[in-house]
């Protein structure tokens, strides 16, 4: 974003409590995106496209997270209807249910 560095360096003026040191690792790096900012200065930080490809970016990650559920639904409901058509006895559902139970964590 264009003006993320000078509202950045706006921000560090500020005194913040409990501030940790910045990390070494890439992926515990803050991520600034449009949506992080106040709406009052979005549109001088960023450029007027940005906000839209943030939206897509979420709806992206809100359809894979509904397939990694629907996944995990359909192979739950696959051992279930396995567990209840071949096992027999007390012994080997609730080792099946333990199975099934790891499955759905």
């Amino acid at each position: 974003m264009p003006g993320l560095l000078q509202y950045r360096h706006n921000l560090n003026n500020v005194p913040t409590p409990n501030s940790s040191p910045p990390s070494e690792n890439s992926e515990d790096m803050e991520l600034w995106l449009p949506s992080r900012l106040p709406t009052s200065h979005r549109e001088q930080v960023c450029s007027a496209s940005l906000p839209a490809y943030e939206e897509k970016l979420r709806t992206a990650q809100c359809y894979d997270a509904l397939d990694t559920l629907r996944h995990v639904l359909r192979i739950k409901t696959r051992m279930v209807q396995f567990k209840n058509k071949n096992l027999r006895g007390q012994r080997a559902g609730t080792c099946s249910r333990a199975v099934i139970d790891r499955v759905h964590e």
